[in-house]
């Protein structure tokens, strides 16, 4: 009962996902970042571009922001895959990054999450959930030009 198979690139994949046909795709893998445009269900090969930032900058930020908070009396094991799948659950993006950060050191609890790590101990999280999206915005925080 298989009516056909459509074999389709990822971004028009994605696009039909969301039945679009034209979008801007911005594809964040592990190793690299690219971004694409289709119009109308074709893609302009002259309008995609590399982006210098991916995955693994973010986490090595994460790691980075994480480990800049934490006490150096404090163990914790964090590794790249565990921080990979904290910041695949649990990361968002606000408008003004700044102004919010300033919220949870007044003491803002909306962003506050505690993380279970593997060997019992637990983490919490609060402004580093926003503050791991704004590399893309401004890629000096991650020392890319």
């Amino acid at each position: 009962d298989f009516p056909y198979i459509l074999f389709l690139p990822e971004t028009q994949a994605i696009l039909s996902t969301l039945q679009k046909s034209s979008g801007v795709i911005v594809n964040i893998g592990e190793s690299y970042t690219y971004i694409s445009t289709i119009f109308h269900g074709f893609t302009n090969i002259m309008a995609r571009d590399m982006f210098p930032i991916t995955g693994s900058h973010i986490i090595k930020y994460f790691l980075n922001l994480i480990l800049s908070k934490i006490s150096a009396t404090k163990n914790i094991y964090l590794d790249k895959a565990i921080a990979k799948e904290i910041k695949e659950k649990i990361s968002l993006c606000v408008l003004e990054p700044n102004g919010e950060k300033k919220r949870v050191k007044e003491g803002l609890t909306k962003y506050n999450r505690i993380i279970d790590l593997p060997d019992g101990t637990k983490l919490n999280l609060n402004s580093e959930r926003f503050l791991l999206s704004e590399p893309f915005f401004d890629p000096k925080i991650i020392h890319v030009d």
